[in-house]
């Protein structure tokens, strides 16, 4: 696969400790576009550091309109493969590969992480499971082919991981696979959380 056609997204909110080693291995197997969601750490100082895209939020919008607008802007761009890779450190880089390369045979790609730590977000596994057939809608790293995302209508966006373009993908019967990974459990705190109310708000 031509590194030219692919566009890594990755959503980024004060992750200094991580960052510059993830982003040092991406920029190997394709485009970077980075979406900085206001970060007050050492993340933006280590971000001039390299040369790619970089969306700048106005004011902190939180990890899903990051994740769309880096999306939005990937499909604009014309880029035929889209992944979207945590900024934490919790996927290996083995594991992009693979999805890249299962992606030539397929529309989406999801992973299936083997530890899953949130209580809503297993809850949410049970349901997708049950009824879709989609084993982890809530995993990060995920890959799409740009035909499929120029079908699918963003305004319709309602987050969770990209979740909702899972469900579009298999309600109009494209071909999705998965991939089973290992996650690195993050040594500090999940930026998103994992107190009552986030997982209330997972659930919704």
């Amino acid at each position: 696969m031509e590194r030219s056609k692919v566009a890594i997204i990755i959503p980024i909110f004060n992750e200094e400790k991580t960052i510059e080693k993830l982003l040092i291995n991406l920029k190997k197997i394709g485009n970077l576009i980075v979406v900085d969601d206001c970060s007050n750490d050492s993340t933006p100082t280590i971000l001039k550091k390299f040369n790619f895209k970089i969306i700048k939020n106005a004011k902190n919008l939180g990890y899903e309109k990051s994740l769309k607008k880096g999306i939005v802007y990937a499909v604009k761009k014309n880029f035929q493969y889209i992944v979207t890779v945590d900024a934490d450190g919790e996927h290996y880089i083995s594991d992009v590969r693979k999805v890249l390369n299962k992606l030539k045979y397929y529309d989406l790609i999801y992973t299936r992480r083997k530890n899953i730590f949130r209580i809503s977000e297993k809850i949410v596994k049970f349901f997708f499971s049950t009824i879709f057939n989609i084993e982890d809608p809530l995993s990060g790293l995920k890959g799409y082919k740009i035909d499929l995302l120029k079908k699918y209508n963003f305004k319709n966006w309602e987050g969770t991981y990209g979740s909702d373009i899972l469900i579009f993908a298999r309600l109009k019967n494209y071909k999705i696979s998965k991939i089973n990974i290992n996650i690195n459990k993050r040594k500090d705190s999940s930026r998103i959380g994992d107190d009552f109310f986030v997982n209330l708000s997972i659930l919704k």
